[in-house]
């Protein structure tokens, strides 16, 4: 039988999530799901790592300019994360989702919404969050063991 092609997904406990924000609830832990990323995301994010110089000679004035671009890790941590945190049980302090998220774990409803509240995490749930997406996403790790 041939592969049947659908996302890779997992979900995990957020444990330093839950003792930061005082969930005692061993029944009802911090969830976030992280999908695999597909060739699109991969792509998008190569397509940031590739540092590239322009040279264009500027003939009016006989001189030259070189541009270069610099890897912006902000960037492709913004590429990582919203393209493979597709659901989160994360609550605001009026007990409502702090994430959309699409039916069928399809990822955000607005991208510009699910950053603006990614921004406003405290950093140990960023990172917490951000070590599920390597886990699920082992080549972007720069510490990971290569093959």
């Amino acid at each position: 039988m041939p592969a049947r092609i659908k996302p890779l997904m997992k979900t995990f406990p957020l444990p330093k999530t839950d003792a930061l924000y005082g969930n005692e609830n061993p029944d009802d832990p911090t969830t976030v799901t992280i999908k695999q990323a597909d060739q699109g995301t991969a792509s998008l994010r190569a397509a940031e790592l590739n540092d590239f110089d322009i040279e264009r000679t500027i003939q009016d004035e006989g001189s030259s300019a070189v541009a270069k671009k610099r890897i912006s890790f902000s960037v492709i941590r913004k590429i990582e994360v919203t393209n493979t945190v597709v659901g989160c049980n994360l609550q605001d302090a009026d007990g409502n989702s702090f994430f959309k998220f699409l039916p069928n774990e399809a990822g955000p409803v607005s991208q510009e919404a699910f950053w603006k509240r990614w921004n406003s995490l405290d950093p140990i749930v960023a990172e917490e969050i951000y070590a599920h997406i390597l886990e699920m996403n082992p080549s972007w790790d720069p510490d990971a063991p290569k093959e």
